[in-house]
């Protein structure tokens, strides 16, 4: 099996004109905007390269839900692994993964990639989509501009992009961050293309663009919980597309181990000093979330707090000042008072 860091274009018969059929290899560099031989003018496509677009997350998830083995076998049937221009193969799933903040739903969804890599042989490119109250139609499917040099080039959104390197290797993630971020017209605008994994009608090119058999675009997406600040309630046509992981806040047991795994550069299961500091940090945590908190730690929290403390060469004074600025009025009071009751009464205290 080739290296899932090397990318591998898979076995296509190549058409006998690409610029007549934009579903195969290699979609049309230019397109005529005029029939006229004398005021004829092209328009560009800046299609991506492949290689760019490989996700190399900064550490691998830890799957202590089970979640990433469960998403590779809702998206990746092996029928389709096995036979990728089989028909009668199940399709692949849409993903949804929805949880606090700060819990590692990014992390997630590259890992996915990474390790539907792994199972298909070749580097699966992902595209990720930064999905905010501001995107447009023309966002998500592309535009035009002028190119200085005359005529137009056509630069493809993020649907259209993974198309295209899907037909290139085969596979591509289609990653849609904080989809709850999106105006609920966003949104339905987002319920008519998440159907276009076969293709894509482009008004500005005059073509479709679709999947070649075989191909697959895999689309995930991350949320937060609707009481969060800045997001918006999926509407029911939308949600029903995705199948819909709900990611739990982790036991102390188990964040423990997630921050050996994250931290494993700068602290050590096997020291004593290490394993005090981060059962204190989880201990912490699991204390201040509950309702009667605006602001709930997080892992991520939890992973600053740890590697500023390394960072200080042990202080801890300053680590947990970050913590504590998180809260205000009465709440700052109240978690001032968990800090002293785990890490011990003094430790705020500045020093002579």
């Amino acid at each position: 099996m080739n290296s899932p860091f090397s990318p591998k274009r898979r076995e296509v018969e190549e058409p006998e004109d690409a610029m007549t059929n934009p579903t195969l290899d290699k979609p049309p560099v230019t397109s005529d905007s005029s029939s006229s031989e004398n005021d004829e003018v092209k328009t560009r496509i800046l299609w991506p390269e492949v290689e760019g677009f490989i996700p190399n997350p900064p550490n691998a998830y830890v799957d202590i839900h089970g979640i990433l083995d469960n998403s590779l076998s809702l998206a990746l049937p092996a029928a389709w692994i096995e036979d990728p221009d089989a028909t009668d193969v199940p399709p692949s799933s849409n993903l949804l993964y929805n949880s606090p903040h700060g819990f590692g739903k990014s992390v997630l969804a590259a890992s996915f990639a990474v390790e539907a890599a792994k199972g298909l042989g070749y580097a699966v490119p992902m595209i990720t989509v930064e999905c905010n109250a501001d995107v447009r139609e023309h966002h998500l499917r592309g535009g035009l501009q002028i190119d200085p040099n005359g005529g137009t080039f056509f630069v493809p959104g993020p649907f259209l992009q993974a198309i295209y390197l899907a037909n290139q290797v085969g596979c591509c993630v289609l990653n849609l961050e904080e989809i709850s971020a999106l105006t609920p017209g966003a949104q339905k605008m987002v319920n008519s293309m998440t159907d276009w994994r076969t293709g894509m009608f482009v008004p500005q090119l005059g073509y479709h663009v679709a999947l070649r058999p075989g191909a697959r675009v895999l689309v995930v997406a991350t949320m937060n919980p609707k009481s969060y600040g800045g997001v918006y309630k999926l509407n029911d046509d939308l949600r029903s597309r995705f199948d819909e992981f709900v990611v739990p806040y982790p036991s102390e047991k188990a964040e423990r181990k997630i921050l050996f795994s994250v931290c494993s550069g700068i602290y050590d299961s096997a020291n004593d000093e290490h394993r005090k500091l981060i059962k204190q940090s989880c201990q912490l945590a699991a204390e201040l979330r509950g309702d009667n908190y605006d602001y709930l730690l997080s892992t991520r929290d939890l992973r600053h707090l740890i590697e500023n403390v390394h960072k200080l060469g042990g202080d801890l004074k300053v680590p947990l000042r970050f913590i504590l600025a998180k809260y205000t009025g009465n709440q700052r009071e109240s978690v001032l008072d968990r800090v002293e009751a785990v890490f011990g009464k003094r430790v705020l205290e500045e020093t002579s």
